[in-house]
């Protein structure tokens, strides 16, 4: 291999640790490399200037169609390529289709190198390896097709099932898990939950052995890499790192390709590998398996995996049996020389494990072995047992009998002799009972005082640790380090401590419900901080523990128990509101609504309970799926009647005057969108003269400047749909102040969506103005703002909303320019939304790209083609979206589908979609 394909080779498997860990695995990859650091990361560089790092990497020129395949959407990545699902036009089914990586059609000799692949696992055919069904090359990319599988990785399914006991499990929650269709004629996944997995990676080692024997090695063996179908049929998958040679000679020095936490230790140091690297590889991946967690962390336990400090897998999953964690480990042993010297060798103890039978790895005891023979022999097993025990006890119970008689007759005779004696001991007797009641009653009312003074101690240590826990970790992360530029981690990280030691305290006082409730604010404070750096399921995990945690047991405080259940609650809700989850987050709101008005009357709960009742009134707006402007205006006219009535309770609280603010802005939205300017603007100029007057310093979220610019962006929206220049001021502050906080907090995603929601605003200004260069670059920028939220967190609904919203003003704006292939990209990227809104005005947009393209004068040579295209393309997204739903009101007599008419597929689609509209008052 020469200097560049080794480079290029290398940059492959840079991308793959990228895809796999992000930023720290890549980091890794290159620190491993020394040598060839600069050009690494020279390469790198391009690759992020071209925008093509990363699992979202869009396929750049690529083709819709290769062969008769036609290319449906992307459903993996790793190695070398790209995998999509296809259908085989020629008959009619799906297929997995892989190609070259885009980011690699940039460099030299990585299509040699992809086409080695195809010729690799084309040598394969065994059921553990995807089967190769057809393979070829257009336009000078190479690709090949195998057998499309469904199912979920081993990844996937450890992921689903953490916070599980292994050892409590069986294999029917695997079966669960995958839903394997009914009528199969034997279960795979019976049994308990260890015989499954073992069952499961024996399947793949034979595979693997198959490939080896073959002169392939791996390489890259971890649990996202291997499929358990729903019948139970395990696969493994991407050989795009493999190492392929003609003979039994698989090393090959100088380079790690595979994934950090699954590498051997060989791998981490880059020396060569063999059979055996993919041994400990797949012995690592059955390891995380049975455990439900992974044995090392990836990148931050490299050092612990070159040490060989593989954690004992029965400390993870007690249920495990000895002769298994035994070959597990042996698998995975720092020392290859140690490890069994083939897969063969891995997959015969496998076998023997599950057979009940001695294991190579290490011979058994005595002890052991004749363990192992009662269990495969248990019914000759059970009864020479019971004749043993049998046998040994007879003797024993006949000497027993005997000596039990003549000690009898000799106490008889005792007796008789000795009345007299103990009559009068059982005078003496008595006076001694005595004095010892009397010397266990003192030390009874003694124990008693001792009691008492013990219990008064433990609440007093009990009060001092929660107040210690309050002063310096709650508030520091809470109050403190909350407002502290770029201090996000260090705010998880303090609440996490917090919590840690909460759960800690918890069960040596399960009946104190102060603790309780101070725990329980903790894992809110937790999961707020969780939900804006992007981890929205640790978040929803933190609110349901404190959730559980407020049982108003204690009823001295069951009234601020109840007060913080509702707010838990109503957080949740909004939590999962906007990732999209509307029926669960009906349910929390409800909840938290009966439990604010539970404690509403008290005095010590009536300001929590006003402010959470107007939170909660401003987001049941978000809970209705279509937009009704009179219903909402009354919510949000009640939301602000109770923060009113908050403040005149509390006047000098910050954080009432704040939400004061944010009320007084929600109605004026409602106002403008209704077209009642005027009054929309007296709110405006309330809420503005309220977000100006707090302190700039002020501990309140969202900040003051936040506050100033939600207002202002509520002016500017409205100032834009009037056309009026005034709009621009208000809305450059808006991003000014937007791009500052955010700047300061750079983790934040909520933040990072509020500046693409206000990019987006700008560009939609200049659209309006007539500017439409301007406002393409302005949507330009909200997009890569918004998609950067979204690779961090994807369930967020109200970014994708926004994102949604700035790609369709953008095709607008494109319209206007005439740019029909642009229209046309942009109109794709509307329709990967998957929305039916999306698809009908991504179809629109092509029929407008079709008709700029029939008026250009001269036309281009290919223009038949390419508008024949749009119009097939339009038609297919509009069916699509009929096929998902349609919705209520739109309809297909608007002028822009006239183009259609001579499409018979389009006559079908119209008579079903005006069936469909005519009928929805009686489906709804």
């Amino acid at each position: 291999m020469n200097d560049s394909d080794r480079i290029e080779e290398l940059l492959a498997e840079a991308i793959a640790a990228f895809d796999d860990g992000g930023d720290p695995a890549l980091r890794a990859f290159v620190g491993q490399h020394p040598q060839e650091r600069t050009r690494l990361l020279r390469g790198i560089e391009r690759c992020r200037e071209m925008g093509l790092l990363g699992k979202n990497t869009p396929a750049r020129d690529f083709p819709e169609r290769l062969g008769e395949f036609q290319l449906l959407r992307r459903i993996g990545g790793g190695g070398m390529g790209v995998v999509y699902e296809a259908e085989q036009t020629s008959l009619g089914r799906r297929v997995a289709l892989k190609v070259i990586r885009p980011e690699l059609l940039f460099f030299e000799g990585a299509r040699e190198r992809f086409r080695r692949e195809i010729e690799a696992v084309a040598r394969l055919s065994h059921p553990a390896v995807v089967p190769v069904l057809a393979s070829g090359e257009q336009d000078g990319v190479p690709y090949y097709v195998m057998e499309l599988l469904t199912g979920r990785t081993v990844a996937d399914i450890t992921v689903s099932l953490a916070g599980r006991n292994p050892a409590d499990m069986h294999g029917a929650q695997l079966r669960e898990l995958l839903r394997p269709s009914a009528g199969e004629a034997t279960d795979p996944f019976a049994g308990p939950w260890w015989t499954t997995c073992v069952r499961l990676i024996h399947a793949v080692a034979l595979g693997v052995r198959h490939a080896h024997l073959r002169g392939i090695v791996h390489r890259d063996i971890k649990p996202s890499n291997v499929m358990i179908t729903p019948h139970g049929q395990a696969v493994l998958l991407d050989f795009g790192v493999a190492s392929i040679q003609g003979g039994r000679e698989f090393t090959k020095s100088g380079q790690t390709p595979g994934s950090p936490a699954f590498m051997s230790p060989e791998q981490l140091r880059g020396a060569a590998v063999d059979e055996r690297t993919d041994v400990y590889s797949l012995g690592a991946t059955l390891w995380q398996l049975l455990a439900l967690h992974a044995p090392f962390k990836g990148v931050d336990d490299l050092q612990k995996i070159r040490d060989g400090e593989v954690p004992r897998l029965r400390a993870r999953n007690r249920a495990v049996p000895s002769e298994l964690a035994i070959v597990v480990h042996k698998a995975m042993d720092r020392d290859r020389e140690r490890r069994y010297a083939d897969m063969e060798a891995f997959a015969q103890d496998l076998q023997a494990v599950l057979q009940r039978r001695p294991i190579a790895g290490r011979r058994l005891g005595p002890g052991l072995r004749l363990l192992r023979w009662c269990q495969r022999h248990r019914v000759t097993a059970t009864a020479l047992g019971g004749l043993l025990v049998s046998a040994a006890a007879l003797p024993a119970v006949l000497a027993w009998q005997t000596q039990r008689t003549n000690m009898e007759l000799e106490a008889a005779q005792a007796l008789t002799k000795t009345s007299l004696d103990k009559a009068k001991q059982a005078l003496a007797d008595e006076a001694a009972a005595k004095q010892l009641a009397d010397e266990r009653l003192v030390q009874a009312k003694q124990a008693l005082a001792d009691e008492a003074a013990a219990k008064q101690l433990a609440d007093e240590s009990l009060e001092q640790a929660m107040l210690a826990l309050d002063s310096v970790l709650i508030r520091l992360g809470h109050e403190r380090l909350r407002y502290v530029p770029a201090a996000e981690q260090l705010t998880i990280e303090a609440l996490q401590d917090a919590v840690a030691a909460y759960r800690r305290l918890l069960p040596s006082y399960p009946d104190r419900g102060e603790l309780a409730r101070r725990a329980a604010r903790a894992l809110g404070s937790l999961a707020s901080a969780l939900a804006r750096t992007g981890k929205t399921d640790d978040a929803v995990a933190r609110y349901r523990e404190a959730i559980a945690l407020l049982r108003p047991d204690d009823m001295r405080i069951a009234p601020l128990l109840i007060d913080g259940r509702a707010y838990a609650e109503m957080n949740l809700g909004n939590l999962l509101l906007h990732r999209g989850d509307r029926d669960e987050a009906q349910k929390l709101l409800d909840a938290a609504e009966r439990d604010f008005r539970a404690v509403g009357d008290r005095d010590d709960c009536r300001k929590s309970s006003l402010r959470g009742r107007s939170e909660l009134a401003t987001l049941r707006v978000g809970l209705e799926p279509t937009v009704d402007r009179a219903r909402e205006e009354v919510a949000l006219r009640e939301s602000l009647d109770l923060q009113r009535q908050q403040l005149a309770l509390a006047r000098d609280d910050l954080e009432a005057q704040a939400s004061l603010v944010t009320r007084l802005d929600n109605l004026a939205t409602n106002l403008s969108a209704q077209k009642r300017r005027d009054e929309a603007a007296v709110l405006l100029d309330e809420a503005l003269t309220c977000a100006r007057a707090l302190p700039a310093d002020a501990r309140v979220w969202p900040s003051p400047p936040l506050l100033v610019a939600s207002v202002l962006e509520t002016q500017g929206l409205m100032w834009t749909d009037m056309k009026e220049k005034r709009a621009i001021a208000a809305l450059e502050e808006c991003l000014r102040l937007r791009e500052s906080v955010a700047a300061e907090f750079p983790a934040n995603v909520e933040l990072r969506t509020l500046v693409g929601g206000a990019q987006a605003n700008l560009g939609r200004l200049d659209y309006y103005l007539g500017r439409d260069e301007q406002a393409v670059a302005g949507f330009d920028r909200a997009i890569a703002t918004l998609r950067d939220v979204l690779a961090i967190d994807a369930r967020r609904a109200d970014t994708r909303q926004f994102l949604a919203t700035a790609l369709s003003l953008r095709g607008n704006a494109l319209i206007q320019l005439k740019r029909h292939a642009e229209i046309a990209a942009n109109a794709e990227q509307i329709a990967r939304q998957e929305t039916t809104d999306g698809l009908r005005t991504a179809a629109r947009h092509l029929l407008r790209a079709a008709e700029l393209l029939a008026a250009e004068s001269p036309p281009p040579d290919d223009a038949a083609t390419v508008r024949d295209r749009y119009l097939h393309r339009a038609l297919d997204l509009l069916v699509d979206a009929e096929r998902r739903g349609w919705g209520r009101t739109s309809r297909l007599d608007d002028p822009v589908y006239k183009v259609l008419d001579a499409f018979p597929e389009f006559a079908a689609l119209r008579d079903r979609v005006a069936a469909r509209l005519r009928n929805a008052p009686a489906e709804k």
